[in-house]
């Protein structure tokens, strides 16, 4: 029975394999020298130290740089990278050919997270990618919009003290680690979405799943045309599981702005977005996902 399942997989790879090798073969792209690389998998296998139980890719890359040297070409799965490894080359690619490696790879959770790449921060370099940036620097993060954030962020830093003072005064313990993050969160919480940061617990905590996700290593990123590992992962399934649920309360969040615009207030990050939306000054506009994929971006960093 086993055997059967197994050569029941192999014939359902094997069109995949010849494909994937007549690709390869065919492609007359120059890369670096680099490690040998087995079908489908590339160089995924040798990512792993046999020599230690410990999973560091880091040294892994450095063994194989000193053999291959400080440019040097891997095959991950489907996605073809550059390792560079030395203060020159990074200085040569950096500098003079910064536009070649300026795009990012299309992933799960830039595709399913944050509006299919609508952010800044997934999105490729090009007209809008330099929008986004003008934005940011010129808006979001202007000196005029960091220094409105100051009484907001002095506000947390008095409730925080007051909150250890409290804990010290009944010799009750407190755990640092926590406080500091809730008093981070908050600060970020507040200077993004501001007043209407009702479901603020439920927001942060989406958010650092989002966070969590989008650091983590999953097949699903690098075979991209194999759907079937997608399913298999679950990370497609769990991405859109959460998208769902923070779109409804960026919805709320962006209504409740967008009805108490007419009151004077200070501007958070939502606020700017909307007024930079409805001014129409930009050659690409500025759609409600670009905003929901922003705050998601802002809110990732607690």
């Amino acid at each position: 029975m086993e055997l059967t399942i197994l050569l029941g997989a192999l014939f359902l790879l094997l069109p995949l394999l010849v494909t994937k090798l007549y690709k390869e073969c065919n492609s007359k792209r120059k890369l670096p020298p680099g490690p040998w690389k087995l079908p489908f998998i590339g160089n995924l296998h040798q990512l792993v130290d046999c020599q230690s139980s410990e999973l560091l890719p880091h040294r892994t890359l450095a063994k194989l740089a000193s053999k291959h040297g400080p440019l040097m070409h891997m095959k991950l799965g489907e996605r073809s990278a550059i390792v560079v490894s030395s203060p020159d080359m990074v200085r040569e690619v950096m500098r003079k050919h910064d536009l070649n490696f300026s795009n990012r790879p299309v992933l799960l959770v830039g595709t399913e997270m944050f509006y299919d790449h609508a952010d800044m921060g997934f999105c490729n370099y090009g007209d809008f990618w330099r929008q986004m940036r003008k934005i940011c620097i010129q808006e979001l993060l202007s000196h005029k919009n960091i220094q409105s954030f100051y009484p907001k962020m002095i506000n947390e830093i008095t409730n925080l003290v007051s909150s250890i003072k409290n804990c010290a005064s009944e010799g009750s313990t407190i755990n640092m680690t926590e406080t500091l993050s809730l008093y981070t969160n908050s600060v970020i919480c507040k200077a993004s979405v501001g007043r209407a940061c009702k479901n603020q617990g439920s927001l942060i905590e989406i958010m650092r799943t989002v966070a969590g996700s989008a650091g983590v290593f999953d097949l699903a990123d690098l075979f991209p045309s194999v759907k079937i590992i997608h399913f298999i992962s679950g990370l497609k399934y769990k991405l859109r599981k959460m998208h769902d649920e923070v779109d409804v309360l960026l919805e709320e969040i962006i209504n409740e702005h967008e009805f108490q615009s007419s009151e004077p207030t200070e501007e958070d990050i939502v606020d700017v977005l909307l007024r930079l939306q409805k001014s129409q000054d930009f050659s690409i506009p500025i759609t409600r996902d670009n905003i929901k994929a922003t705050i998601i971006g802002y809110e990732s960093l607690i």
